[in-house]
This record gives C-alpha cells, sequence and structure tokens, in this order.
C-alpha cells in the first residue's frame, strides 16, 4: 500500500489502534496536506459544475450527498480507540503548553494552580498577621473540626518557615 492510497480516516484509525504504516513525519504532513487539497479540489470542481449549470457524476453527487448527511464528530460519538487517541494527544497538547509556560516564567491557570495560589495567598495573609489572618485560621479551624490544634500549629510552621508558599512570586 502506497501512501497515496491511504485514506486519511483509515490512517487516524491505524494510528489510534498504534499500527500505523512507518511513515515519516514529514511524509504524514504531506499526506494530510493532499488529502485536504484533494478535498477542496473536489469542491471546487462541484462548484464550478453547479456555477456552469453542467451534470455532476452520479459518484460525486453521492459523495457530496453522503458528506452532508454525516454529522459533525464530537467527543462522545468517538469510538473508544479513538477517543483514547484524542485524549492523549489532547493531554500531551496541555502538557507541553504548561512546560512552556513554566519554562516561561508563568504560572498556567488551571484548578490546581488556583488552589496553590489561594493557600499561598492565605499563608500570606496568617504571616502578615491581623483580622484577615484571623478569618483565615477561623476557615482553617472550620474545615479541621475534628482537629482542634491545626489552626495553631499552622500558625507556628508558618513563622517558622516549615509551611512556604510554592508558587514563584
Amino acid at each position: 500500500m502506497t501512501t497515496t492510497q491511504i485514506d486519511l480516516e483509515d490512517l487516524i484509525a491505524a494510528v489510534a489502534a498504534k499500527r500505523a504504516p512507518s511513515l515519516p513525519a514529514a511524509e504524514l504532513d504531506a499526506l494530510v496536506a493532499s488529502h485536504a487539497e484533494a478535498r477542496l479540489q473536489r469542491r471546487r470542481d462541484i462548484e464550478d459544475r453547479l456555477a456552469a449549470k453542467r451534470p455532476i457524476p452520479s459518484g460525486l453527487a453521492e459523495a457530496l450527498l453522503r458528506g452532508r448527511q454525516q454529522p459533525a464528530t464530537t467527543v462522545r460519538s468517538m469510538s473508544d480507540v479513538a477517543r483514547r487517541a484524542y485524549n492523549r494527544e489532547k493531554a500531551a497538547l496541555s502538557r507541553a503548553r504548561r512546560k512552556s509556560m513554566s519554562e516561561a516564567g508563568t504560572t498556567p491557570v488551571s484548578p490546581s494552580t488556583v488552589r496553590e495560589g489561594l493557600a499561598d495567598a492565605a499563608i500570606s495573609l496568617i504571616r502578615a498577621g491581623g483580622p484577615a489572618a484571623q478569618a483565615v485560621l477561623a476557615e482553617l479551624a472550620r474545615a479541621f473540626p475534628h482537629a482542634p490544634g491545626v489552626p495553631l500549629t499552622t500558625r507556628s510552621d508558618i513563622a517558622a518557615g516549615r509551611l512556604r508558599e510554592k508558587l514563584p512570586k
């Protein structure tokens, strides 16, 4: 089977199933580009035929109708293999984005980093003292009613430097 005979959907399914033909990355990119160009050319051909009022070949018309009848692919409608491949790709993109942001010195915004930021703010407030520190320690006591010594231990750990902020300033 040559690379020009491989259908893009078959290639995606094969990659998802980890049985993809061994193609170099450049050749794979060229294959995807040629597939997109072929679809664009078919569309242009149909538009030209419609504009010139020439008949559309039955196979082309059927392909056009088939293409219109197919609903957009959603994550829910994907097969298990395709969904796992999609999730893997999205997770890899997310990891790469987080890595590039941390290399650039910025903190990526995610639920965990927002939580860490709030914890850092609470640590700073407790270290500064005052009514805000008392409010934070009261919330801490409310979060751990079964352990009444947590607020005092936390305050002493912050004062001693055993509990510090995680995120860079």
